[in-house]
């Protein structure tokens, strides 16, 4: 089966594709490790993985996860929009 292309989304995304927007692609992988915590459950243990930087950031509590995401989106706008002010400027 084929899949389904939503042209309005495609096309938007594609103007946005020069730097208008950040965004990012990211493999997260979570698990509990066996061994306990003192109050007698597993422990979480995960990592959030960039994969446009490679850049990795461990995480031992759930919460972090979307915090690492964010961290990492924001912290490529800060550098979009610093590369896209240089490009103006030199013009």
């Amino acid at each position: 089966m084929a899949p389904v292309k939503h042209l309005e989304t495609d096309s938007a995304i594609r103007r946005q594709a020069d730097g208008e927007r950040s965004a990012g692609s990211f493999l997260v992988r979570v698990w509990y490790e066996s061994r306990e915590t003192p109050d007698g459950r597993p422990s979480f243990r995960g990592y959030v993985r960039n994969l446009q930087t490679g850049e990795e950031r461990f995480v031992r509590d759930p919460e972090t996860v979307t915090e690492q995401i964010v961290r990492q989106v924001e912290a490529e706008a800060t550098a979009t929009a610093g590369r896209m002010s240089e490009r103006r400027a030199v013009r």
